[in-house]
């Protein structure tokens, strides 16, 4: 769980870097990814994972990823 969570704030660190940056939105999407793999309930990495690809206009995937994070938190404040 920790490792799941360190992923995560890396990951965000990159997603906030990046910008309009494709190359490093796909990274941190892969991160995201990989922090879901070790704690499939990191409802966080699951919400970030939503944002990053909304950012890649990948809309079905995100809308996908935000309901994980309703299924995990129906409280969550950012979806």
């Amino acid at each position: 769980r920790l490792r799941s969570h360190a992923l995560n704030n890396l990951a965000h660190l990159r997603y906030v870097e990046a910008g309009s940056d494709y190359g490093v939105l796909q990274e941190t999407v892969e991160q995201y990814q990989r922090a879901i793999g070790f704690d499939e309930t990191n409802v966080d990495a699951w919400y970030n994972l939503g944002k990053s690809l909304e950012d890649l206009g990948l809309r079905e995937q995100a809308l996908e990823a935000f309901t994980r994070v309703l299924q995990i938190d129906p409280a969550h404040p950012g979806a």
